[in-house]
């Protein structure tokens, strides 16, 4: 956290992004690492390479971030909630658009590709480790506290997934007295859907697949149909109804011959090593990937290994 602290003394004018699949944890980082920047005097801008999802419209600034390459030269620019350069997509072109790469993130997986870097797996968020660098320079107040709320809550799955601490629950109880309402950002998270949305769900949850020992479930979805929300989430939280099941997996047909796997586990099934052997990365109970292939063949190559991993 020093260096991170000497880094934003030192310069003056920032440009931060996160990563492509724009969700809460990295949205609030963005957000509240803005917010604490001009705060400290100092100039910043967000620019992503996604579209940020409707439902986080609510979020105080959120109508500052821009999607288009910046043709002026930046002090710094910091990476937020990114595991390596490719995880920002088009935006891995920021790291020629100043001479220091602040890389700050939580996954597990991190290259630790910035000249300045500040990974924490153990915390539940990169928003907690924001909480943690605001506290530190003595900086808070109400957009900086929603912005952090959220990405907590989100990354934490309502504070209930393995990656929630004593820590995590200390600073939500400090930034919770700076004006945040959960009741009103939980409504703003969780009222997502129209009907044909619901329908939509419910032809995906029929398709759910279980392995012979019952300890993996997954399920696929060609030509996959992109919300104005974090879909893949919500059908998560109902996969992880189902009783004695370790790991959950959702493969994505994006596009032809491309399929993006998403990796869900219970506490003690490591999926960070999966996600790693196909390519990807992540957390322990929560990882992803991106495979080319047939959406069949993609399918069986990786619920094959991971059943391995229960004889």
């Amino acid at each position: 956290m020093n260096k991170i602290i000497n880094a934003i003394k030192k310069n003056k004018t920032f440009l931060i992004t996160a990563h492509v699949n724009l969700e809460g944890d990295a949205l609030g980082a963005e957000l509240a690492m803005r917010e604490l920047l001009r705060c400290l005097g100092k100039k910043a801008d967000i620019i992503n390479n996604d579209i940020t999802p409707a439902n986080y419209h609510f979020m105080p600034g959120i109508k500052s971030i821009r999607h288009k390459l910046p043709a002026k030269k930046y002090d710094a620019v910091m990476f937020l909630d990114c595991s390596d350069f490719s995880r920002a997509g088009n935006m891995q072109a920021l790291k020629d658009h100043a001479s220091e790469i602040i890389n700050v993130d939580h996954h597990v997986s991190n290259t630790f590709f910035g000249n300045t870097n500040w990974v924490v797996p153990d915390a539940s968020s990169t928003c907690e480790q924001i909480y943690l660098l605001s506290r530190k320079l003595g900086v808070m107040n109400k957009t900086i506290a929603v912005s952090l709320y959220v990405g907590m809550v989100t990354d934490t799955g309502g504070f209930i997934y393995p990656n929630t601490t004593a820590q995590t629950y200390k600073a939500v109880a400090d930034i919770i007295k700076f004006g945040v309402r959960p009741d009103v950002i939980f409504g703003h998270l969780n009222s997502l859907c129209v009907l044909d949305d619901i329908k939509y769900m419910s032809k995906i949850m029929a398709s759910i697949k279980l392995t012979k020992n019952k300890k993996v479930s997954w399920v696929s979805v060609p030509d996959w149909k992109n919300m104005d929300y974090d879909l893949p989430e919500k059908i998560f939280s109902f996969m992880r109804l189902l009783k004695d099941v370790e790991v959950f997996v959702l493969f994505k047909e994006i596009k032809k011959g491309v399929i993006r796997v998403n990796f869900r586990s219970r506490l003690k099934f490591n999926v960070n090593k999966t996600a790693s052997f196909f390519g990807g990365g992540g957390h322990k109970n929560a990882s992803g990937a991106l495979i080319e292939g047939k959406l069949s063949d993609v399918e069986s190559n990786v619920i094959r290994f991971i059943d391995s991993q229960f004889v």
